[in-house]
């Protein structure tokens, strides 16, 4: 925990990017994937149902998941795919068409607004 001023505040260990789009379909998503390519044990997912629940309200549940992945199972997926930060990128391969449909409307807005064309 960090302070800022008299509160409390914890740094995040999930990009931005990926709170803004992700939801709990992803999540599920996410474990079905690494249930499938790296043979992780289903009892991983009921934790983590019982961890959310008990993460404070304003925590994201893509925070959740990420912070969850780095307590229980991100040493042994850092081994078997030789990376660091193996739960992020795995979260960020599932969230990758999301995140280029959001970069590409975001790209429209800003055309449009440096255009002119609102102010007609």
């Amino acid at each position: 925990m960090h302070y800022v001023g008299k509160e409390r505040t914890e740094i995040s260990v999930c990009p931005d990017e990926y709170q803004r789009v992700a939801d709990s379909v992803d999540i599920q998503k996410a474990f079905d994937y690494m249930e499938k390519e790296f043979h992780l044990s289903k009892v991983f997912r009921k934790q983590f149902k019982a961890y959310l629940a008990k993460c404070p309200r304003e925590r994201t549940e893509a925070e959740a998941f990420v912070r969850f992945g780095k307590e229980f199972f991100e040493e042994a997926l850092n081994v078997i795919i030789q990376r660091k930060h193996s739960v992020v990128l795995i979260f960020g391969y599932i969230l990758k068409d999301k995140l280029a449909e959001r970069k590409k409307e975001y790209d429209a807005n800003k055309r449009f607004y440096r255009s002119d064309e609102w102010k007609k």
